[in-house]
């Protein structure tokens, strides 16, 4: 890491201090960041929120579910490199190969 780095890491740590957040003792870094890390990916979030369904709910109504998860997911798919699929390749794919959810 070069000095200006490390400057820059230093920088963005002191503005939890200032503020008096909170650090996790087992990593060092500032709550704030640490659940940002810790947060699900999309995927992940609509996987864990079918499978709290499945239990409750008809099969049909879960495959209605899936649909919808599978509706939106290409809305929030980021382009940041202007190489966004094709939002039918995507819905295809995910009902392929997307079960079981992990």
């Amino acid at each position: 890491m070069s000095r200006t780095q490390a400057d820059g890491r230093r920088s963005a740590l002191m503005a939890p201090v200032r503020n008096g957040e909170q650090f996790a003792t087992e990593t060092g870094l500032p709550l704030s960041e640490l659940r940002e890390l810790k947060s699900p990916t999309w995927y992940a979030h609509a996987c864990s929120y079918a499978l709290m369904k499945r239990p409750h709910i008809a099969a049909k109504h879960l495959a209605n579910t899936a649909e919808s998860l599978a509706t939106v997911t290409p809305v929030l798919i980021s382009s940041s490199k202007g190489t966004r699929p094709d939002p039918n390749v995507l819905r295809q794919a995910l009902g392929k190969h997307s079960r079981p959810c992990p």
